[in-house]
């Protein structure tokens, strides 16, 4: 049942990462959410998130890259490093 309960958060989680891409960059697509989620989950700071996008070479402004990183924090409760 926890699993169960994991999955469905994890679903949630890279949907609302996927509209908040598609609202700001016409970009919603689920795959791309899944690696911007999982680079939140490695970089703990807005400006490491930035970096880290900018090196694969998906730079955003920091007002997007801080929501996105909130989003990952608060559905995932943790610290940006799970």
């Amino acid at each position: 049942m926890e699993d169960k309960l994991a999955k469905l958060r994890h679903l949630s989680l890279v949907s609302k990462v996927a509209a908040e891409l598609d609202n700001h960059l016409g970009i919603g697509d689920k795959t791309l959410a899944e690696f911007v989620v999982e680079l939140a989950k490695t970089n703990k700071t807005p400006k490491d998130f930035q970096r880290a996008l900018k090196e694969v070479g998906a730079e955003m402004p920091l007002p997007l890259v801080t929501n996105l990183l909130n989003i990952v924090i608060r559905l995932t409760g943790s610290g940006g490093g799970s």
